[in-house]
């Protein structure tokens, strides 16, 4: 199969974009996420890849719960976030969250489509940091990948 030069570059970014290493925002996810090394780590390649997604392809993407904090908590990193987003991707990437009036309008399609072009460049199988959290509504804005999770406020006291 011959690759096109436009895929041979996207690939080549990709490649760069997963070399990128940030061990204060790591570290972050472990203490504000209260996650091991290992899924604070595979939290970091998911927002990467969400990130990745964003930045090659046009669009509205949807993140899912847990790659949107990792998100959010890669923007405090406001320098270093800038200069990620401008190596990579050429301009900042902005994160927009839904209004009330957003929501009302409603876009069914943006979950299965982020899903959809996220499998297309990463493969079938993704991590469980993908999974979309039903809403109070009781769907996932059209998602076959959601799951029902319970969303309680309150500090990191973990159970094992």
């Amino acid at each position: 199969m011959i690759k096109t030069a436009t895929a041979v570059r996207q690939l080549t970014l990709l490649e760069e974009v997963m070399l990128y290493e940030h061990s204060g925002l790591v570290e972050r996810f472990q203490d504000k996420l209260c996650l091991n090394e290992g899924d604070a780590l595979e939290l970091f390649v998911d927002t990467k890849r969400f990130l990745f997604l964003c930045g090659t392809n046009k669009g509205q993407f949807a993140p899912p719960h847990q790659v949107d904090e990792g998100w959010h908590h890669f923007i405090l990193f406001t320098k270093d976030y800038e200069v990620f987003c401008r190596h990579y991707f050429g301009r900042f990437l902005h994160h927009s969250p839904k209004t009330r009036e957003d929501k009302k309008k409603g876009d069914r399609e943006i979950v299965p489509r982020t899903l959809m072009v996220a499998k297309g460049i990463f493969g079938p199988t993704l991590s469980a940091n993908w999974v979309y959290a039903k809403t109070a509504e009781g769907d996932c804005e059209g998602s076959t990948n959601c799951q029902q999770k319970e969303c309680v406020q309150g500090d990191c006291t973990k159970v094992d």
